[in-house]
């Protein structure tokens, strides 16, 4: 039996199969998490960026629409 096509489930009584496949699913798991922290840093600092460059930029309504709307953001998720 598999529980997608390339993961397949082991029987019941093999318990090191069992193992290796929690092990597998926590590595993933891992890998999955360290890829979302690492996007949420570039997104901090795409904001950051952002920022920088709209405060060098003439006042404009849409600016200061984006300045309030950046910088809520980075608040929120910093």
């Amino acid at each position: 039996m598999h529980l997608s096509p390339k993961i397949r489930v082991p029987r019941k009584r093999r318990v090191a199969e069992w193992e290796a496949l929690r092990v597998w699913v926590q590595r993933l798991r891992i890998q999955v998490e360290e890829k979302r922290a690492q996007q949420a840093r570039e997104h901090l600092r795409w904001l950051r960026l952002r920022i920088d460059e709209l405060e060098s930029h003439p006042r404009d309504p849409a600016r200061e629409y984006l300045l309030a709307k950046y910088r809520t953001e980075l608040a929120e998720r910093s």
